[in-house]
């Protein structure tokens, strides 16, 4: 049996900040669904243990083009407090990947929680890593859906 390691990130707060989804009375399926991602990282000034992350997925259409039952846009915004031991050379990589993991989880839980009542069931973003994530920009995923 294996012992579970505690994690060395911390979530103090999140909150969602913008929730826009809509249900599609026309849509072209496309077997890919597109997720738009941006994402905003940074620690505080005067405390570099506690970080802030903003994350925004858009989803469901690809310009005019409406590709899934459901489009729109989520953004929340994460703070975490990274624990007193941990390297400082690496919290800048565990937020990039862990931090903005947590938020994708809690978009994609909203979006399902709020299609789940929707005309057209339940809509799960597709599930997506952020290990290769490099630095806090912009960037287009196209995970291949169920």
């Amino acid at each position: 049996m294996s012992k579970n390691l505690p994690s060395p990130l911390a979530l103090e707060r999140s909150h969602l900040l913008l929730t826009q989804i809509e249900a599609a009375k026309e849509f072209e399926q496309a077997e890919e669904i597109t997720v738009n991602i941006q994402t905003v990282c940074g620690s505080h000034q005067d405390d570099p243990k506690l970080w802030r992350v903003e994350l925004e997925v858009g989803f469901g259409k690809n310009g005019k083009l409406i590709e899934q039952p459901y489009f729109g846009k989520v953004r929340v915004e994460l703070y975490l407090r990274v624990h007193p031991n941990f390297p400082e050379e690496r919290i800048a990589d565990l937020i990039k990947v862990n931090g903005v993991s947590l938020a994708y989880g809690m978009i994609r839980e909203s979006v399902a929680n709020l299609t789940g009542r929707g005309p057209h069931g339940v809509f799960l973003l597709p599930s997506i890593s952020f290990i290769e994530q490099k630095k806090p920009s912009s960037s287009s995923k196209k995970p291949t859906s169920k």
